[in-house]
């Protein structure tokens, strides 16, 4: 997965010859976020519940 795909998942979009824009006030970004914070969440539970 290249970097532009990665801000592309938590609401940035492509501009320009690699830039990326986020716009703070829209809610996609928002979910986007709610949706990486949960996606997060869920791999700390399983690395602690991993763990011996």
């Amino acid at each position: 997965m290249n970097l532009g795909r990665v801000w592309e998942k938590i609401g940035f979009t492509p501009f320009q010859d690699g830039v990326h824009v986020l716009d703070c006030h829209l809610q996609r970004t928002q979910d986007l976020l709610t949706e990486r914070q949960e996606e997060f969440r869920v791999l700390c539970t399983a690395w602690r519940d991993h763990r011996p």
